[in-house]
């Protein structure tokens, strides 16, 4: 062998190991689950959300 192929194979045990240890590239893609969202119903001002009005003067002590 010549030194150039000595050289390559060192360099090459040398960089792939790290690769290889890189999780990201031996894994294959994985669909991340989907969230589902919580459906709520909105409260129009028109509707009643319990308890008495106060005016303004009221809510301050």
């Amino acid at each position: 062998m010549s030194k150039r192929e000595n050289l390559r194979k060192l360099l090459k045990n040398l960089i792939d190991p790290g690769v290889e240890s890189m999780t990201h590239h031996n894994e294959e893609k994985k669909e991340e689950p989907k969230e589902e969202k919580a459906k709520v119903e909105p409260i129009h001002p028109s509707e009643s959300r319990g308890g008495k009005k106060k005016g303004l003067l009221d809510t301050c002590k």
